[in-house]
């Protein structure tokens, strides 16, 4: 009966854990997204190139969902922008250019992004026109400003170079961008903020986790869903309402609560930083962006989980068999009695001697016997007379 109890047990373990493990892993990740909005393009002055030809130069905007405006630079100098084309935050390595149909066959941003990123890091609109003209010795507008960094972008995405029919101040800002003190320059992280894995299932009972936290925010606000008395806890069992990056997150589901589901969401600001590439995502090809300005952006990603009602557990009844008692014969001694000599018994005229009666009895009897013999010859010899 034991074994069977014990067998159970380990039956409903595995299936808990075979349960969880073929819930989905994958990660609930947060990525930026926007859509082109050429309500918050910037500027508008054709420069020409070293092949003749005049093109128009702009910082073209997006839109965050929640409405920010963002300003970027084209890095795809042969591929053009679709009004509201949807767009994702994507690192350089996602950039696509040759490697796929529709973008720019001639695209070289993938030698030199860090140059680019050097760009964006010292010239309009992070430094301001007034400054920028100091340093390049120009009295530049905001449209010189915007052409003379285009242009200088174009220099190592798209391997051109500007023809020296351009107005001087456009000339000067694209001589210092493309001069020797651009040293180029890394990239930042992407902001991000991960949940793995996005889904889990469980027993009542028990804490259902981990999900692990990943995220370059340092403030993450934690908003639970849950039935009262499920709470979502830190691995000691402290409620939360903010997670931290690296942090591991369970749901804890009390023991008598019935079957049931629950989530919670993250949500952060966290900064994305000028360099980052927003790459077209609706499967139709659009120019690929640079952002041109740190700005931030609303990060947010969920979790959920489900539990079956935890196992009633009876107490099992245990019923003792007593085995039949083996019969085993075995000789028995009697012990031998031993008659001890009893003494005589002296007639003291207050007991009756038992064994003076029996006699007299006896000679009683023998002497009536012969009487009534006697009585019936007699009576027999009268007859006869």
């Amino acid at each position: 009966m034991a074994s069977r109890l014990r067998a159970a047990r380990l039956g409903a373990v595995l299936l808990t854990a075979t349960a969880i493990s073929l819930v989905s892993a994958a990660p609930a990740m947060a990525q930026t997204k926007a859509k082109v909005d050429k309500t918050a393009n910037e500027g508008n002055f054709h420069v020409r190139l070293n092949d003749g030809k005049s093109v128009p130069t702009l910082l073209i905007g997006l839109r965050l969902p929640d409405g920010t405006a963002l300003k970027t630079y084209c890095v795809e100098l042969t591929v053009g922008v679709r009004d509201n084309a949807q767009m994702i935050e994507s690192p350089w390595s996602k950039y696509p250019g040759a490697d796929s149909k529709g973008h720019d066959n001639q695209s070289d941003f993938k030698s030199s992004p860090d140059k680019v990123n050097w760009i964006l890091h010292h010239s309009y609109p992070t430094i301001d026109v007034a400054e920028l003209g100091k340093t390049v010795g120009a009295d530049l507008d905001n449209n010189e400003a915007i052409a003379g960094t285009q242009a200088a972008i174009w220099h190592y995405s798209n391997k051109v170079s500007l023809h020296d029919n351009n107005t001087p101040d456009v000339k000067a800002v694209y001589k210092y961008l493309t001069g020797e003190k651009n040293v180029g320059m890394k990239n930042q992280p992407a902001p991000s903020l991960e949940l793995t894995p996005e889904q889990l299932a469980g027993n009542a009972g028990t804490k259902i986790g981990p999900f692990t936290v990943k995220s370059t925010s340092d403030k993450i606000k934690l908003t639970a869903d849950a039935p009262k008395g499920v709470k979502v806890v830190d691995k000691s069992g402290k409620e939360l309402t903010e997670a931290t990056n690296g942090q591991e997150i369970f749901v804890d589901v009390p023991a008598d609560a019935p079957a049931g589901k629950a989530g919670f969401k993250l949500e952060a600001t966290t900064k994305i930083d000028k360099g980052r590439l927003f790459v077209a995502n609706d499967g139709k090809p659009s120019q690929t962006l640079i952002l041109a300005q740190a700005t931030n952006a609303k990060l947010a990603a969920q979790a959920k989980v489900d539990w079956k009602a935890a196992p009633v557990t009876t107490k099992p009844t245990t019923s003792t068999t007593t085995p039949a008692p083996t019969t085993t014969t075995s000789k028995t001694e009697v012990p031998a009695t031993t008659t001890s000599p009893v003494p005589p018994v002296k007639n003291t005229g207050g007991l009756a001697n038992t064994g003076a009666s029996v006699i007299t009895l006896s000679l009683v009897g023998v002497v009536l016997l012969g009487g009534g013999a006697l009585a019936l010859v007699l009576q027999r010899r009268r007859k006869r007379a």
